[in-house]
């Protein structure tokens, strides 16, 4: 398209180079005025507009030009209704009593911000069908036992048997629950006092499936 509008400007500024008061003889046979010129030339201009307006459109850049959106995954959220968070323990937590709520201070991932680290509670910012995962790894002879509450309900729970030299053991669980916006969800030992929590292995994440309130 844009090499055709090329040509037709071309032949158009050849016709423009007729003189204005250029007098010829008319299909009446009469000389006369060519009044044909002042149509060409505004064609002309029309057609340069054109041409300017579908240049500016090739040339701008667009989301799929590979321009750089690298962004911190850490810490943001990719749209804003996004609700969903990782987090891990940084140390190793020892001699956690029974009833004790897991702070887990490495955070992944926080979009919406509904996760706060300081109390370990996920406060749901909007109604909807929630995924809840959790993990647990033990660090001793002793099993680590956790598990989800919801507004202080228990719901699902995962356990890490003790270990021996050279064992590795991890327990999970998944939880897919409707809760209301304002609702508390946390991770809690259950079973067994004064655990001990291995770092990174132990986790909590939770993402919004489908959001139920309305606009």
């Amino acid at each position: 398209m844009f090499i055709s509008l090329c040509a037709i400007l071309v032949s158009l500024e050849l016709a423009a180079a007729i003189p204005l008061n250029d007098t010829r003889i008319m299909p009446d046979g009469e000389p006369g005025q060519c009044g044909c010129n002042k149509d060409i030339q505004q064609l002309y201009s029309e057609l340069r507009e054109a041409q300017s307006r579908i240049m500016a459109l090739e040339t701008s850049p667009s989301v799929n030009d590979g321009a750089d959106l690298s962004v911190n995954m850490d810490t943001r959220a990719i749209f804003t209704d996004v609700i969903g968070f990782t987090v891990t323990l940084l140390t190793p937590v020892s001699d956690l009593p029974l009833g004790s709520t897991v702070l887990f201070d490495n955070v992944h991932y926080n979009a919406g911000s509904a996760y706060d680290p300081s109390t370990g509670v996920f406060t749901c910012p909007r109604s909807g069908m929630y995924l809840f995962s959790i993990y647990v790894s033990a660090t001793t002879a002793t099993e680590a036992n956790i598990e989800i509450k919801i507004n202080g309900r228990d719901y699902i729970a995962a356990v890490s048997e003790p270990i021996l030299a050279q064992q590795d053991t991890t327990g999970g669980n998944t939880l897919v629950q409707h809760i209301q916006q304002g609702d508390s969800v946390w991770v809690e030992t259950i079973g067994v006092n004064n655990q001990h929590l291995y770092k990174h292995y132990t986790s909590f994440s939770g993402v919004l499936i489908q959001s139920t309130t309305v606009a």
